[in-house]
Formats: C-alpha cells, sequence, structure tokens
C-alpha cells in the first residue's frame, strides 16, 4: 500500500465515524487558494479575537459547587473536592483560567475540547487534563458504548465515557461537533487572501507603479540591467520616496492605482463581520467600533453575555454535573458559573436597581455589598436584615384574615382649618407653634388609660398606623410642593414655613395622640404632653431640613428634581420616623422614664 492509498484508508475511516474535528484538514484547500485549518486560521485576526474574547471570558468566570439546601435555598459548597478543581486548580500544573481557556479553544477551533478526568481508587474525580483535540476521537463500539480513543507518545489508549469531560460544539449526531473553521474555510480563507493580497500590494506592489521610458530601442541586457538596478534602489517601502537620477532621455511614467480597486477595504470589512456572524459576537467584541456608539455599547456587551457566552456557560454547566458528580449527590450538588459580573450595567444603574431590591426586601445591605466585591457590615450593625414598606402585606394574610380592623374615624385624619398666620415677624416655626394647651382634646381623658386595643399587638398597630401618618404626610407635601417654586426669597420661605409648620402639628395631632394611647399606658396627661413636644420638635426638624434643601436646589437649579424626589418618598420616610420616635416616646412614658 503505497502513500496515497494509507492516506485516502485514513480519511474514510474518519469520515465513517462522522468526525468532523479529527483529521478535518487533510483537504483544506479553500477556493480561493489559500490552505485553511485551525492553526492557519488562527494566523487570521478577526479569527484570534474571536477565539481569545469567548476563551478568556470563560476561564474569568467563578465556578462554583452548589448544594441544594431545603426549599430553594443554595450554598457554595466550599469543602467539596469538585469545588476545589473547578474553581482552583484542575490540575497541578495549571489554573483554572488556564486550563478553561484552552478547553475553550479547542472547541471554537476543532469543534471540540476534551479533559481526561483522574480519579482516586474509589471512582472520585481528582484532576482534570487536557487533551490535544486532533489526538481524540469518540467512537461508538461494537456494544454502542460511546468510547475515545486517545492518540499520545505511548500509543493509543481507550478511555470510557465517563473518564472524559467533551466539551461539543455545533454538531448533528450528538457524538462530536463539528469545526466552525472547517465548516466555513471559505470565508476564512477569503479573509486570508485578502490580507495577504495586501501584504503583497505593499510589499511588493501587485501591479506596476510605473515604467522607464527610453527614446531609443535598448538590448534585451540593457533592459534587465537598467531594470534589476533600479529595483534594486527603489522598491519596497523601505525605499521610498529615494531621489531617481535619469540619463540618455530616461523618463518615469507612472501608473495610477484606483482606490477602491477590487473593493478591497470594504471586502476585509465583511469579512470580520463573517467571523462575527460564526461565533455570534458583535463586532466591537472584534475590534470593529465603526457602529458602536455610546447608547448601544452596553446593549452590544448584554447581547455578547447571552448569544455568545451563556449557551457556552450551558454546556460547561451540565457536562460537568453529568460526568463529575455521582447518583447519590446528582441534583443535590450542581455546578454554576456565575456571569452577573458581565451584565453589570454602570455604576447609576446597578445602584438604582440594588435601591428597588433593598426597599422590597430581597436584599439586604450585605447582600449589595458583596455584589459590588465590599467587605460586609459586621452583624452588630445589622447588615443582615431585610426590611419591607410597612404598608405592604402578604396577600394570603390579607385573605386570612376574618375580618378586617374597624377604621380610625375620619376626623382623626381630615383636612384641618386654615390655622392663622400669626406673627408674620418672627420666621422661627417653632415660636409660632399654638401653645400645649391648645392641643388637648376638649374632652377629659382619665389620668389612667388602658391599652384600648389589647387583642392587637402593637407591630400590628404600629403598620396600621404606619399607613395612616404616611397618607396625612402625603397631602402635607403635596401641598409644600405646590408653594416651593413661588419661594424666591428667604422672607417668603420663612413665612410659608410658619404657617405650614402649624398645619403640619394640626394634622398630625389627633392620630399621634390616638396612636399613644393604643401602644402607651399610664397617665393619659403625661403621655399627651410628651407627644406634644415631640410633634412640636419633629416639625421643626422638618421645616428647617426642609428650607436647606429648597436653597440648594435653588442654587444647582434642580427644584424640579427635588419637588419629584419628594413626592415619591419624603411622605413614607417620614411617617417610619414618626412612628419610630413615637412608639419609643410613648413607651418610655408608660415606664415612668
Amino acid at each position: 500500500m503505497n502513500l496515497l492509498q494509507s492516506i485516502l484508508t485514513r480519511a474514510r475511516k474518519i469520515v465513517s465515524s462522522k468526525s468532523k474535528s479529527v483529521g478535518q484538514s487533510l483537504f483544506t484547500r479553500s477556493v480561493s487558494g489559500v490552505r485553511v485549518n485551525e492553526e492557519v486560521a488562527l494566523t487570521y485576526s478577526a479569527v484570534w479575537a474571536a477565539v481569545r474574547v469567548i476563551s478568556e471570558t470563560i476561564g474569568s468566570l467563578s465556578w462554583h459547587v452548589m448544594e441544594q439546601k431545603g426549599g430553594k435555598s443554595r450554598v457554595i459548597a466550599d469543602g467539596d473536592p469538585i469545588d476545589w478543581i473547578l474553581h482552583n486548580q484542575p490540575n497541578h500544573e495549571m489554573g483554572p483560567c488556564t486550563f478553561r481557556e484552552t478547553i475553550q479553544a479547542s472547541a471554537l477551533l476543532y469543534g471540540n475540547g476534551y479533559a481526561e478526568i483522574e480519579r482516586d481508587r474509589a471512582g472520585r474525580p481528582v484532576w482534570m487534563w487536557p487533551l490535544p483535540p486532533d489526538k481524540v476521537m469518540p467512537v461508538r463500539a461494537a456494544d454502542r458504548r460511546i468510547v475515545y480513543l486517545v492518540d499520545d507518545d505511548e500509543g493509543r489508549k481507550t478511555l470510557e465515557l465517563r473518564d472524559v469531560f467533551h466539551l461539543k460544539g455545533l454538531g448533528f449526531d450528538g457524538l462530536v461537533g463539528y469545526s466552525p473553521i472547517h465548516m466555513h474555510r471559505e470565508a476564512i480563507g477569503m479573509g486570508l487572501a485578502a490580507e495577504r493580497f495586501g501584504a503583497a500590494f505593499y510589499g511588493n506592489d501587485s501591479r506596476p507603479g510605473g515604467a522607464l521610458v527610453h527614446p531609443s530601442k535598448l538590448s534585451d541586457t540593457a533592459r534587465s540591467n537598467l531594470k534589476s538596478e533600479f529595483e534594486g534602489i527603489h522598491r519596497g517601502s523601505s525605499n521610498s520616496w529615494r531621489v531617481a537620477v535619469f540619463e540618455e532621455g530616461l523618463e518615469w511614467k507612472t501608473f495610477s492605482v484606483p482606490q477602491n480597486d477590487a473593493q478591497y477595504i470594504e471586502t476585509r470589512k465583511f469579512q470580520i463581520n463573517e467571523v462575527a456572524r460564526i461565533y455570534r459576537l458583535p463586532l466591537n467584541k472584534l475590534g470593529d467600533w465603526e457602529h458602536a456608539h455610546f447608547n448601544n455599547v452596553e446593549q452590544q456587551n448584554i447581547q455578547f453575555v447571552t448569544d455568545g457566552i451563556l449557551p457556552w456557560v450551558c454546556k460547561w454547566e451540565q457536562e460537568a454535573n453529568w460526568k463529575l458528580f455521582g447518583r447519590n449527590t446528582m441534583g443535590k450538588r450542581f455546578s454554576k458559573m456565575n456571569v452577573d459580573a458581565l451584565l453589570r450595567g454602570d455604576i447609576k444603574t446597578r445602584y438604582d436597581s440594588y435601591a428597588v431590591a433593598r426597599t422590597h426586601g430581597w436584599l439586604s445591605a450585605n447582600d449589595v455589598r458583596e455584589l459590588e466585591d465590599m467587605n460586609p457590615i459586621p452583624n452588630k450593625q445589622n447588615g443582615d436584615l431585610y426590611f419591607v414598606q410597612a404598608n405592604m402585606t402578604p396577600s394570603q394574610k390579607a385573605l386570612d384574615e376574618p375580618k378586617t380592623p374597624e377604621p380610625i374615624p375620619p376626623t382623626l385624619v381630615q383636612e384641618p382649618d386654615q390655622p392663622d398666620q400669626g406673627d408674620e415677624s418672627d420666621p422661627n416655626p417653632i415660636a409660632q407653634m399654638p401653645k400645649a394647651a391648645s392641643l388637648r382634646k376638649s374632652e377629659t381623658s382619665t389620668e389612667h388609660e388602658p391599652n384600648i386595643v389589647p387583642q392587637r399587638t402593637v407591630e400590628e398597630v404600629r403598620g396600621s398606623f404606619h399607613q395612616i401618618f404616611s397618607d396625612v404626610l402625603r397631602r402635607c407635601v403635596g401641598r409644600e410642593r405646590a408653594r416651593v417654586p413661588a419661594l424666591s426669597t428667604r422672607e417668603k420661605m420663612d413665612t410659608f414655613y410658619v404657617e405650614h409648620g402649624l398645619y403640619l402639628v394640626r394634622s398630625l395631632s389627633a392620630p399621634a395622640k390616638v396612636y399613644g394611647d393604643i401602644v402607651g399606658d399610664g397617665p393619659a396627661s403625661v403621655r399627651h404632653d410628651a407627644i406634644r413636644g415631640l410633634l412640636l420638635a419633629f416639625v421643626g426638624a422638618w421645616c428647617k431640613q426642609a428650607k436647606h434643601e429648597i436653597r440648594d436646589a435653588q442654587t444647582s437649579n434642580s427644584v424640579g428634581d427635588l419637588c419629584n424626589l419628594w413626592e415619591m418618598s419624603k411622605h413614607g420616610s417620614m411617617a417610619t420616623e414618626l412612628t419610630h420616635l413615637l412608639t419609643t416616646t410613648c413607651r418610655s412614658t408608660s415606664n415612668g422614664k
């Protein structure tokens, strides 16, 4: 059997095994005339950039073993030996980033990436070793089992299916993936041909740049000598712009070259698009920023993750779950690559999303700090607490309650009468507050009133009254917002907040007393006096802070933004603060403090 017959026999065996990655470079000359295989394709900058960006991204991801706890809880299994292999050290010769880059690059070029799983005597994974993709052939044995034939320096060995980590590209038999280089050799070959044409054009010129014209006929020897001497002095980019000296009537005639000859530049750009299409990448990942701008770069990065990275992440995770975990732990433990860091937006977008998550209670302060790679807040400072809005309640709880509590009488929260303007010469709202006696109820109350709703807990009452205070303050904030644009001078601002302070006290007085009677105990007069003092201080601080914020907003021309911020959150945050202060004050008076 001669050499050609041996090659053909080998090729038939490969085709019969349906392998598109082993030996596929036997006949790889493209129509463009360029021989294309995996190694040659890497010399094309677009292919190199595509393989590199995907491989390095996969290599940089955090990959852990997760353990399923009760319900939907999942934690990182730090003590699992497989977690050490995936996250820290796949073998004693390389780190996890290099290991994953190697396997991923093999899959992107050959369509298949392989690693041998070394096990101990108990069958547990110990190390993972990359295998050259052109030296591995998966075949189906006579008993229908899938085995891997591996050629190395010691000869051929056979590995079982469970002992080979196999990262497959797109394929149609479930056995192997097809090589993108082999399947798209014409597109890549055209890109290589255009690149080589450009190199030859600038190195030698692809056509004569001009001609030497002699007035008389030259002999063959004279013509050859003249050509050799002229090219030796002026040919090549390193000899550009040298001075030429012509004798005996010799002249130089220049041949112009069209700028768009053969659409060379457009051809090269289109071939970059072809490579991006093969690997499902946005063009900016291949260094082409022609169509990228500020408004779409973030969307292109998201597209890169969802289209170019997530399919490979899924294949990595599924192959690891299948071949690294035993039947006893399969389903209870699984591997997970974290791509969240790739999807992070700009700092304003991230912080806005964190604010929503904190407000609605699915992230704590420490959860947010962990996402931002910051150290946690110590437990003593409540960094692990989860908060929700006080006016929210589970839907099931609302359905299960036998009856709703009796509503607070409307007289407690109704719109108060417009107060007198008071003495406008004194801008201090505290000085213009009504005296303590004017805030008391007309009816008399006992010196020791029992809790009027003993069957309800303080927390339930606090939630109900928080909503009442929030509604009252929402109306007060709306009144305040409507007047802010007209407060152009300090005098107008002081006058308004004297009157608005009175309005706040009158609006809050009745519901605050009722709340104090519910959560507090002991002499009512003592408790009511404490509540009146608290309201005066609370309203005084409100007015002072509001005037300070308005002056800052006027300085920065952001009064409209301030009004919008007040509309969204001021009534809720101030209701929370007031409820907390009233609870503390009423409990203190109940304890005789």
